[in-house]
């Protein structure tokens, strides 16, 4: 995604901030773990 693009999907802002997150090093949730975390499920 390009500086100034708005991004067509949710999923596409989601994947591009996780893309971002890697590369720093950081690890991602996933969406099991995110809804053990807030307590969800």
């Amino acid at each position: 995604m390009s500086k100034g693009v708005l991004a067509k999907t949710n999923a596409e802002l989601v994947a591009h901030a996780a893309g971002i997150l890697k590369s720093l090093g950081a690890s991602v949730a996933t969406a099991e773990d995110a809804r053990a975390m807030l307590g969800l499920g």
